[in-house]
C-alpha cells in the first residue's frame, strides 16, 4: 500500500514540501526493497534448511502461473485504455505484431527494460529474473555457505547496473531463511539487540530514508557521492533496513500479532493484484484530473475525494482480480503438480 499511496502523491505534487515529508513514510521506491528481500526469503525458505531436491521445472511452472496471468491482463487493460480514442482491430494487431518489433509482446513476457504501459513493471522483471537466479544461489549455499559472497561481491562490478543492484536484496532474503530457526527461537525482548532497540529503529529509519534525507542533510548527500563510484546506491541501504525490519518481526510476537489483523491479512492476500491494478487507476485519475475538477471543485476536497476513490476502486478491482485470475491459477498450479 505504500507504493500505491506513493504513486498517487508523487504524480502531481512531487516537489511540494508536504509530499516530500510524507515520502518519509510513503517511500515507494525503497518499499520495493522490502518486496525483494521478502521474496528472497519466501523463495528460498523451503530449500535452505533442508536437503529437499529442487525440481526446477515444477518450480518454474509455479512461478509462471503465479506472476504472469494477472500481469498480462493488467498490461492489456492499460493498452486498451491507451488506445481507447482510436481503437480498431487493425490498430491493435499493428501494436501487438508490428510496433517496434512488438515491444508489447516483450512487455507481456517481462523482458528487461520494456515497460511502456505498466511502468512499475521493472520490478516484476527483476522478480522473474531473480526467481531463476535464486536457484543457483541456493545451490551455491548448499555447496558451501561462504560461496554466496562470490555473487554478492560480483554484483557490484558484473552485469547490467539496474539488474545487479538487487542481487544483495535476494541474498539478504536467503540470509533470513538461514537465520530463521535462530530468529524464531529467540524473543526480541530477550535478544542482544533489545537493549539497543531504539538505536536499531533509528538506524532502520535512516537506511530506509537515505534518499529522502539527502536534500536536508549535506553529510548524507556527500556520503552518497562517495559511494556512487563504488556502485553502491540508495537501494543497497534500504535492503539492509528491510532485512533488519523483517528479522525483528520474526523475533517479535507482538509485531506478528499486529500483522495477523484480519484487514492486513486480507490486503496481504490480494497485494499482488493491488500492486498491478493501482497503476491503471492512478493513470486514469491523473490523466483526467482537470475534468474531475468540474465535479469535485479545487484544492483539498478534490484531492481527498479522489484519493479515497482511488484506494477503494483499487482494492475492489484487486479483490476481483484475485478471485477470478490469481486464485484459479494458484489452484491450477497445485493441481497439476500433484498429478
Amino acid at each position: 500500500m505504500i507504493v500505491v499511496v506513493h504513486h498517487f502523491l508523487e504524480w502531481r505534487w512531487k516537489e511540494t514540501v508536504q509530499v516530500k515529508l510524507a515520502a518519509f513514510i510513503f517511500n515507494g521506491n525503497e518499499a520495493v526493497s522490502f518486496f525483494f528481500v521478502l521474496s528472497g526469503f519466501v523463495l528460498s525458505y523451503s530449500y535452505i534448511n533442508s536437503s529437499r531436491k529442487i525440481a526446477f521445472g515444477r518450480y518454474l511452472y509455479k512461478r509462471i502461473l503465479r506472476l504472469y496471468p494477472a500481469y498480462i491482463l493488467t498490461v492489456l487493460l492499460l493498452l486498451f485504455y491507451d488506445i481507447r480514442n482510436n481503437f480498431t482491430v487493425d490498430t491493435f494487431i499493428g501494436i501487438v505484431f508490428r510496433g517496434e518489433r512488438s515491444r508489447l509482446l516483450k512487455e507481456l513476457l517481462m523482458f528487461q527494460d520494456t515497460h511502456d504501459l505498466y511502468i512499475p513493471g521493472w520490478s516484476l522483471q527483476v522478480e522473474i529474473i531473480y526467481s531463476l537466479i535464486i536457484i543457483g544461489l541456493i545451490l551455491l549455499y548448499r555447496k558451501h555457505r561462504y560461496l554466496l559472497l562470490i555473487p554478492l561481491l560480483g554484483s557490484y562490478v558484473i552485469g547490467s547496473p539496474d539488474l545487479r543492484l538487487y542481487m544483495n536484496h535476494f541474498i539478504l532474503g536467503i540470509g533470513l531463511s538461514i537465520l530463521y530457526p535462530r530468529l524464531t527461537s529467540t524473543p526480541f525482548n530477550e535478544s542482544k539487540l533489545y537493549p539497543w532497540r531504539w538505536a536499531v529503529f533509528l538506524l532502520i529509519f535512516i537506511l530506509f530514508s537515505f534518499n529522502r534525507l539527502a536534500p536536508f542533510c549535506q553529510p548524507i548527500e556527500d556520503l552518497f557521492h562517495f559511494f556512487w563510484p563504488l556502485h553502491i546506491r540508495w537501494a543497497h541501504f534500504s535492503s539492509v533496513a528491510a532485512f533488519l525490519t523483517i528479522a525483528i518481526v520474526m523475533m517479535s510476537k507482538n509485531a506478528q500479532a499486529l500483522l495477523e489483523n484480519k484487514v492486513l491479512l486480507y490486503l496481504g492476500k490480494i497485494s499482488y493484484s493491488i500492486y498491478l491494478f493501482h497503476w491503471l487507476f492512478v493513470v486514469i485519475i491523473m490523466n483526467d484530473w482537470d475534468r474531475w475538477g468540474a465535479y469535485l471543485g479545487e484544492g483539498a476536497v478534490r484531492v481527498c475525494t479522489m484519493f479515497v476513490l482511488y484506494i477503494g476502486i483499487t482494492i475492489l478491482a484487486a479483490d476481483l482480480m484475485y478471485r477470478l485470475v490469481e486464485e484459479p491459477f494458484i489452484k491450477l498450479s497445485k493441481r497439476k503438480l500433484k498429478q
